[in-house]
């Protein structure tokens, strides 16, 4: 009977063990050297959100359909390529369904990064205003 019941706590002690190393390995792809979390980037060009982004031209608009997308945002950005941002929106208390309306119309010709924040994810977009 003791040897039965070494063996199950060795065994718990060895699955308790193997799920500490496996849950460190995990966060250490989620943070940076000082230890605090960073959301992983997602390029929206090659992943699935990429269907999520239309634009209108002709209105300088550009449609977000946070539906089709694979998380539920927080905020939006748009950076210009020296990483200022030129454009802030708290979006935490919008339905998951929503079609968001990003203008550009106030934005100068140029590169921007569209930025749509999550807890876990910061999914990004580049375009080009003309």
């Amino acid at each position: 009977m003791i040897t039965r019941i070494s063996g199950a706590v060795l065994f718990m002690v060895f699955a308790c063990i193997f799920s500490v190393q496996a849950q460190t390995t995990a966060s250490r792809t989620l943070t940076g050297h000082g230890g605090e979390t960073s959301p992983a980037v997602v390029n929206l060009q090659e992943d699935e959100g990429a269907w999520s982004f239309f634009l209108d031209e002709q209105n300088q608009v550009y449609f977000i359909d946070f539906e089709s997308l694979p998380v539920t945002l927080s905020e939006v950005l748009v950076k210009d390529l020296k990483g200022k941002v030129r454009f802030r929106d708290d979006v935490a208390t919008l339905p998951v369904n929503t079609i968001y309306e990003l203008s550009y119309s106030d934005l100068s010709p140029g590169v921007y990064d569209v930025e749509l924040h999550s807890y876990t994810k910061i999914l990004k977009r580049r375009i080009i205003v003309h």
